[in-house]
């Protein structure tokens, strides 16, 4: 077969976003802060865009500053220092400066977010840090207590072997003898676990709370007997066998205080009691700390309830103003400035008409989207969560001739405020949790019944709350026993949905749920 290559010519559509759609798509996706960032960097790096003010409304007059003329001839060198000379004016004017009204309000509104935003709380490690600050501590053994506080994980557990620890000691601590580094390691060791939060540095669940016992309680002997011998019985609900094993052990009757033989219902009913107050010690003391700083949320829409009418504020307070300077608007107009000076700044006035243009076009994007949104959950506004209809992307997108990732976009990272809460946007695209399907065929004398309206996910795992808190506990119902009362009210689910569900909520299983 002869390979040949051969060149030919071929017409064809094909469908390209330009820069300012790019743009566009860009800037929505980013939530309210991002968006704040970006312009102030675009307010840095373009001189033409600046923070509109009410002087704006008045004629364009000459700049504080001198005009920088032209240069009298077009050389590389003179063009260069005019271009400077521009950058200079735009750094030294007042709309820069720090005495004009705009910055004034621009730093107001930097103050005001900066209030609003909660401090940065402090980590394990820093809580460890400060106490060891402040507590008298061997000097041999502190670089030892810090260098294990690097190896706690975010719930206060030590996630390495002492041995793993050791054999990874800084340059400095390896100058001991093996021994004398291991002997001071498992010193450190035993005053990280005096320290606070009571549990921390445990190896595991339970240590944490044997960590957490107190030696002068007088129910200390049976608590600890409990988590040694019994901490899995005890997360599995199996009270009767706990029960079975302690009054077969001398040496648990003993602890517990009991007479030989002790009676099956007291021992039952201490256990409940103990075990009671070992489900208040905490497993993950590390937990109440913070891992990292999590930002604050910022609506970007309030929808609020007036004269029993609800409108829609997009609330965009935080994104200063923005326009073009007039003074570089009229230096386009004079004919003794360069080709090249005239194109630079009309590329820098471009760019700041298509920021300003890409923020109006996201502000508009949201607000539609929000109009969808709530025209379609108005009944979740009215009547809470349980009402909250199925709602798809492409259904807004559909409704308003959008593409389905606008809509993607729009709503990525915003959030709503609303006379119900403060929510994502996501959380109004609810997902449809399944049909009640139709019988295939009438009853003899009857008609099919009306198959039932769309559920979502979430009413459903509120119905399936509150069948769960109106079980009788002693004889708390499976998930298939959940399945035929929602059936009984109309709404089919499968076991597994449920059990999946149950579990999202943190509900334990039947056997779990049980008391005795």
């Amino acid at each position: 077969m002869k390979m040949e290559v051969h060149l030919q010519h071929r017409l064809e559509q094909r469908l390209q976003l330009s820069q300012q759609m790019l743009q566009n798509l860009e800037l929505l996706q980013k939530p309210i802060l991002e968006l704040r960032q970006a312009i102030d960097e675009e307010l840095q790096a373009n001189p033409t865009l600046e923070i509109a003010t009410e002087l704006e409304e008045r004629p364009a007059e000459a700049p504080t500053a001198e005009k920088p003329a032209a240069p009298e001839t077009a050389t590389e060198e003179g063009q260069r220092e005019f271009l400077e000379s521009i950058e200079d004016e735009w750094l030294q004017s007042e709309r820069r400066g720090h005495s004009s009204g705009s910055t004034s309000e621009d730093a107001d509104r930097r103050m005001e977010l900066l209030q609003s935003t909660g401090a940065p709380e402090a980590t394990l490690r820093d809580h460890l840090r400060t106490q060891i600050a402040i507590l008298e501590l061997d000097p041999e053994l502190k670089p030892y207590l810090e260098h294990l506080i690097n190896y706690l994980n975010d719930i206060g557990y030590l996630a390495s072997s002492l041995e793993e620890i050791a054999q990874n000691l800084p340059e400095e601590l390896r100058r001991v003898p093996a021994e004398t580094a291991r002997v001071r390691l498992e010193a450190a060791l035993s005053f990280l676990q005096k320290m606070e939060p009571i549990g921390v540095g445990a190896r595991d669940t339970r240590e944490c709370l044997l960590l957490q016992l107190d030696e002068s309680d007088t129910g200390y002997a049976a608590k600890r007997r409990l988590i040694e011998r019994h901490l899995e019985d005890i997360g599995h609900n199996r009270l009767p066998k706990i029960a079975r094993d302690i009054t077969a052990d001398p040496q648990a009757i003993a602890d517990f205080g009991y007479p030989k033989p002790p009676d099956p219902n007291v021992v039952m009913e201490d256990l409940k009691i103990l075990i009671g107050e070992i489900q208040k010690l905490n497993p993950k003391p590390g937990t109440n700390f913070a891992t990292e700083n999590a930002p604050r949320v910022f609506p970007e829409v309030i929808i609020r309830r007036v004269d029993g009418a609800y409108e829609i504020v997009i609330e965009d307070s935080w994104l200063p103003p923005l326009s073009i300077n007039r003074n570089y608007q009229e230096m386009l107009k004079d004919k003794a400035l360069g080709k090249p000076e005239k194109e630079y700044i009309r590329r820098k006035i471009d760019a700041g008409r298509k920021l300003i243009s890409a923020i109006e076009q996201r502000r508009q994007t949201i607000q539609r989207i929000t109009g969808e949104i709530l025209k379609h959950q108005m009944e979740f506004f009215e009547q809470g969560s349980e009402h909250l209809k199925p709602l798809k992307m492409q259904e807004v997108a559909d409704v308003l001739g959008i593409h389905n990732s606008t809509v993607s976009r729009a709503i990525s990272g915003k959030w709503i405020e609303t006379p119900r809460g403060i929510f994502p946007m996501k959380f109004f695209f609810a997902t449809a949790a399944p049909k009640q399907a139709p019988a295939p065929f009438p009853p003899i004398g009857g008609t099919p019944s009306a198959e039932p309206e769309d559920r979502t996910r979430l009413a459903l795992m509120e119905k399936i709350r509150e069948i769960v808190d109106a079980e009788d506990r002693r004889k708390p119902l499976s998930d298939l026993e959940i399945v035929k009362i929602l059936k009984q009210q109309n709404i089919a689910a499968a076991r597994r949905t449920v059990a999946k569900y149950r579990e999202e909520m943190g509900i334990p299983s039947s056997r779990l749920r049980k008391q005795y």
